[in-house]
């Protein structure tokens, strides 16, 4: 995730970004400021709007438009359950893998217990890594390149990112922190990016798993490698990591990891995390939750030592 310094300004350059982006989108110069034009007018041409498998989006491609009916919008535009997509890339390709995007907020819901609402993330999709540097060397330059980025501000949520194999895994990561994030509350880094990495698969997408998030491709691996060398993640450690700092790939394994412990460890610990979680979200004080689960988890290393030493067993009989 990238964030922004307050003092920047971003709310017109995020606006300016994606009306402007109509520029490079279609090829054609044009003098007319991005800000000149109605927002709604410059991202769906004719203020039309379509959805994953509408003909007009999937059945009907825009080679069968004027010059005049596709300028001065994104080649695609369609809008889904919250999500505002802006392609490159057809939604044919995309409709299959989008259905993973869109059943994020049922399960941030259900496994967090929380209520999403009002959601309005923004998607911007290229079709190349080099049209998405391209686009960031000019709207944002400087900022360093990702296959995927959340630009956070006080607008809505803004995602780029560009169609790749991962594409679906980068953009529910994201997509992610755009949710936790709509309602501009402050999270520690080490929940932010732990539910990140927790949701950025599917669910039932890997490890055979009805539930396959309770695991991880890699961070599992590497935790059971960790473990085997004495050591785990210290969540007392991760409640002081800064938040304008770019985390580590060990950092991410650690916050991962104490996600996946506290939501899967025991219904206790889950409860627990949960409430902290939504106290969080609707902005309550609720100090370090290393000082809430004392009563909970008396001893974090001997718990979290030995759930993943019981889950690698589970996982090598499977």
């Amino acid at each position: 995730m990238v964030r922004l310094r307050p003092n920047q300004r971003w709310s017109l350059v995020i606006l300016a970004l994606i009306l402007g982006s109509q520029l490079y989108c279609i090829g054609h110069a044009q003098t007319q400021s991005p800000l000149q034009s109605p927002l709604q007018s410059r991202l769906h041409p004719n203020g039309s709007t379509g959805s994953i498998g509408s003909a007009s989006l999937i059945g009907n491609s825009t080679d069968t438009r004027s010059d005049q009916d596709i300028s001065p919008g994104w080649p695609y535009v369609f809008d889904e359950s919250g999500f505002h997509f802006y392609s490159l890339v057809p939604p044919k390709v995309l409709e299959s893998q989008i259905q993973g995007v869109l059943r994020l907020p049922d399960e941030l819901n259900q496994e967090l217990g929380i209520t999403l609402k009002g959601l309005n993330v923004h998607i911007l999709v290229f079709d190349s890594r080099r049209s998405l540097d391209e686009y960031l060397h000019r709207y944002y330059p400087g900022l360093r390149a990702a296959n995927s980025m959340y630009i956070r501000d006080q607008g809505p949520g803004l995602i780029l990112t560009w169609f790749h194999a991962d594409w679906l895994v980068d953009v529910r990561h994201e997509a992610t922190h755009a949710l936790l994030h709509a309602k501009r509350v402050s999270i520690p880094l080490w929940i932010d990016e732990g539910l990140a990495e927790y949701f950025e698969y599917p669910s039932g997408s890997s490890s055979g798993e009805s539930f396959a998030i309770k695991s991880h491709p890699v961070h599992t691996k590497l935790i059971h490698t960790q473990l085997r060398f004495g050591q785990f993640a210290n969540l007392e450690e991760q409640e002081r990591w800064d938040p304008n700092k770019r985390l580590s790939n060990q950092q991410y394994r650690d916050a991962w990891g104490s996600v996946a412990f506290l939501l899967n460890h025991s219904d206790q610990s889950k409860e627990e995390f949960r409430s902290y979680v939504k106290d969080l979200l609707e902005n309550r004080a609720s100090g370090n939750l290393s000082y809430r689960l004392q009563q909970t988890i008396p001893d974090w290393r001997t718990a979290y030592t030995r759930y993943y030493r019981e889950h690698s067993v589970a996982s090598s009989i499977r």
